[in-house]
């Protein structure tokens, strides 16, 4: 019975200290892990909130889908889509947006948010190489000729 008592009260005492060492803040503000009150954040208009603020927690707010909260900016962006010749490197994330970079030379992507470029250049047999043909150049360019040569 004695050791039942001492252990309630020590277990009494320990509660209390805890308890005295954090300090209360008061409404819409919660306590950081340095023990400072910091005010609660507040969602922008077009971010959804996933947690509210609680007295050891701040609230957590989340971006709809395509889109991301960058660090300074009030409300979400829209995410950046890789255009033809770019492929992805990171898939946009709620705190990040999408990073792109260009394919190298004498590669292309379709755009798209591509993952992987591909080579200009299609290969029909071993030894040749076949370059794609604009015909929008090539078609007027041969309608010139004939006309000179048949004048």
């Amino acid at each position: 019975m004695i050791g039942i008592s001492f252990w309630l009260l020590a277990t009494s005492i320990s509660a209390q200290v805890v308890s005295s060492s954090l300090q209360s803040c008061q409404d819409d503000h919660y306590l950081n892990k340095f023990n400072q009150c910091i005010r609660c954040t507040v969602c922008s208009r077009n971010q959804q909130q996933i947690q509210s603020c609680a007295a050891l927690a701040d609230t957590i707010c989340l971006c709809p889908l395509n889109t991301f909260h960058h660090q300074g900016k009030v409300s979400c962006m829209r995410c950046q889509r890789c255009g033809v010749g770019e492929v992805m490197i990171t898939q946009c994330q709620p705190n990040a947006n999408t990073v792109c970079r260009p394919c190298p030379s004498g590669h292309t992507s379709n755009g798209n948010n591509s993952l992987s470029c591909m080579s200009l250049y299609s290969t029909s047999s071993a030894n040749s190489i076949t370059l794609p043909v604009p015909w929008n150049v090539v078609i007027p360019f041969i309608a010139f000729i004939f006309i000179l040569v048949w004048r």
